[in-house]
Formats: structure tokens, sequence, C-alpha cells
């Protein structure tokens, strides 16, 4: 009775994260980005955002201002980019450029609450600490 239970509701709500990444950063950013706005537009911008920069050092190197040009069609993107600037730059300051792996850390980054730091850990790291909603 479970397993049928389990049966469908993984055909309801698949094992799948919507936004596009190839790097645990790169799901930073675009979790940053995905508040309040559709996936589907995320990975359009994160699409051509990550060909200009997609590292912690190369956004902390880009000015703020940059760094919105290429946001500007996402809700709140001046908000955004302040916080990818500022996670990009304590990335690179405290943990070399790479993303930490424990909710306690990810949840002192800008803009990343508990179920961001869930989101990231789970599809970035395997690590399941807790259901993102």
């Amino acid at each position: 009775m479970v397993e049928e239970i389990i049966k469908r509701l993984e055909k309801v709500f698949p094992d799948k994260l919507e936004l596009n990444f190839s790097t645990p950063f790169e799901l930073v950013v675009a979790v940053v980005l995905s508040a309040q706005e559709r996936d589907a537009k995320v990975n359009e911008v994160t699409k051509e955002l990550f060909k200009k920069f997609n590292t912690p050092q190369q956004f902390a190197n880009a000015s703020l201002e940059e760094i919105e040009k290429e946001i500007s069609s996402i809700s709140f993107y001046k908000k955004k980019a302040e916080y990818i600037k500022q996670i990009s730059q304590i990335l690179v300051e405290k943990y070399g450029g790479e993303v930490p792996k424990s909710i306690e850390e990810l949840e002192k980054l800008p803009g990343i609450g508990r179920k961001s730091a869930n989101m990231i850990l789970y599809n970035a790291f395997g690590i399941n600490e807790g259901i993102a909603v």
C-alpha cells in the first residue's frame, strides 16, 4: 500500500528541479534569481548569463551594473544582483570559491533562506536535510 502511494506521488511530483545549472554555484545563482519568478524565465536569463559569468570569482569581479544589466528582465533584479555579488564575494573570501555544504553556512549567505539552502544541498550535493516546499 505504501509503495503504491509513493509511486503515485512520484508521478505527480517528479524528483526534478526545473532550474538549469551545471555547477553548485550556478544553482545558487539560479535559486536567488528564482524568488518570485518563473523557472522558465530564470533558465532563459541564466543561459546567457552563465556564458558571461559562471564562477564566484567572475561575479565578484564584475560591477554591480554589469550583473544588473544581464538579469534586468528578472523581477527584483537590482536586489538579486546585490545578493549575487555579495554571495560571490563571500564564497571567494571565506570558502575558496566553493559553495558550502551545510544548511547553517548556506543560510548565512545573502538572499538564501532555509528553503533555498535545502534545494541547493539536495540538488547540488545530494544532501537531504529537509523538504523544500
